[in-house]
């Protein structure tokens, strides 16, 4: 019974997809593309809307690295899921981050300086 198990096992483990020599270079490509672009966007000075852009781009290039060098897109979706989980949770980390301070109320309101006295200007 034991010899039929392992049987399986191998069975199911050559069934994974190997991404090969090609798609590691396919996929270094991009890595090395969009590293590029990001570097443009921080010379274009964007304002607000650079920091943005080279979020979405760093998050692309983590899925990239991910999932095709650490061949998380060949995993079975129990070990997949667990990503999923962990980007979530950072997500809403940052999030809480954010805002907090976007919802936060001094009570009072803080006063403000007085102004400068005459004495403490030199002529």
């Amino acid at each position: 019974m034991a010899g039929s198990d392992t049987g399986l096992r191998t069975e199911v483990e050559t069934q994974r997809k190997e991404i090969g020599a090609f798609g590691a270079f396919v996929t270094w490509a991009l890595l090395v593309g969009l590293t590029t672009i990001s570097y443009l966007i921080t010379v274009a000075h964007l304002g607000e809307w650079g920091f943005g852009i080279a979020l979405v781009i760093g998050a692309v290039k983590a899925v990239l690295v991910a999932g095709i060098f650490m061949q998380l897109f060949a995993e079975r979706f129990t070990t997949r899921i667990i990503l999923i989980v962990v980007a979530l949770f950072i997500v809403i980390l940052v999030t809480m981050v954010t805002l907090d301070p976007l919802t936060r109320h001094t009570f009072p309101p803080t006063p403000e300086p007085p102004p400068p006295a005459a004495s403490e200007h030199p002529r």
